[in-house]
């Protein structure tokens, strides 16, 4: 196994070529997040390098940005799809009304998704939810 790459780097590439190439579906960049062994949550993108010799691609790895992750953990809680946009939505810190202004529902609606959440993510206020999904993971 000495000197091969791990399979995420070698997946990045191998989609960057093929992108470029034409055989992938045209897509803006091949990236992909990654959970290491470590506990940390990497992002790898791959580009092209221009005028390098015989279309060398490059991949970049870098720690990942909470906006990034969050709707991943999030999913892993097996919540719904609009008790994930209520959580996104949290996580950015707006109020109850903002939320339901802008998912067009009822401050009820909104509570009672959260209870909804709450229960499945097992905590009792918002804190605790920005909690969870940022220190179990970050």
């Amino acid at each position: 196994m000495e000197g091969r790459l791990p399979l995420a780097v070698t997946a990045v590439a191998d989609r960057t070529r093929g992108i470029h190439e034409g055989v992938d579906s045209p897509a803006p960049q091949a990236r992909l997040r990654a959970y290491t062994r470590s506990g940390r949550w990497l992002v790898l993108h791959g580009t092209r390098l221009s005028g390098a010799a015989g279309g060398q691609t490059a991949v970049i790895i870098e720690p990942a940005r909470r906006a990034e992750i969050a709707p991943i953990i999030v999913q892993a809680y097996g919540l719904s799809g609009r008790e994930r946009d209520v959580t996104q939505l949290v996580l950015q810190g707006l109020s109850t009304k903002e939320i339901a202004d802008r998912l067009f529902i009822s401050v009820h609606t909104v509570q009672d998704h959260l209870k909804a959440i709450f229960d499945k993510v097992d905590v009792h206020s918002r804190r605790e939810l920005v909690s969870r999904v940022s220190s179990d993971h970050f």
